[in-house]
């Protein structure tokens, strides 16, 4: 009976792979067509938390006055982000971004996927009523959380 060398090798390229996978679906959240009106441009602040060995250093409390102009289209929503000076500057002088998706996830939370001038990107979920919204916004720079905190906002009427 002849031994194959490589079973175990193969073995595990097979189970990083299976993680790998499991990583990429577990970030994915499941998502349905948009519910709520969130059609029109949104003036509002964010505000980076302040977590230990997360925030980087400086951004804690860090605000800016950021909108967001959400356009109705026949495949969903599109449009575009931008930030201002608050009490800091924007994260990595990110003034701008393009709106990549806006999805409903469960029944009344909706995430705006933005992407950044810098290859980074940030999902801010919200829960959007007739004139409000407020919620909570990640920031991603590849697969590592690179910026969390709170926003709200209102439509400019």
């Amino acid at each position: 009976m002849k031994i194959d060398r490589k079973w175990p090798r193969h073995l595990i390229l097979t189970l990083l792979l299976l993680s790998v996978h499991a990583c990429a679906s577990a970030t994915q959240p499941a998502s349905i067509p948009v519910s709520a009106d969130v059609g029109g441009r949104w003036l509002g602040t964010s505000t980076a938390s302040c977590m230990a060995f997360q925030t980087p250093p400086g951004r804690c409390n860090a605000q800016q006055k950021i909108t967001f102009d959400l356009f109705q289209r026949d495949s969903g929503f599109t449009g575009a982000y931008s930030c201002a000076y608050g009490n800091m500057v924007c994260r990595n002088g990110n003034n701008k971004g393009r709106i990549e998706s806006v999805t409903t996830s469960g029944t009344d939370t909706t995430l705006l996927r933005v992407q950044l001038p810098d290859g980074t990107s940030c999902i801010f979920k919200g829960i959007f009523q007739e004139s409000e919204v407020n919620g909570g916004y990640t920031c991603y720079g590849g697969a590592s959380i690179i910026e969390q905190g709170s926003w709200r906002a209102s439509r400019d009427s």
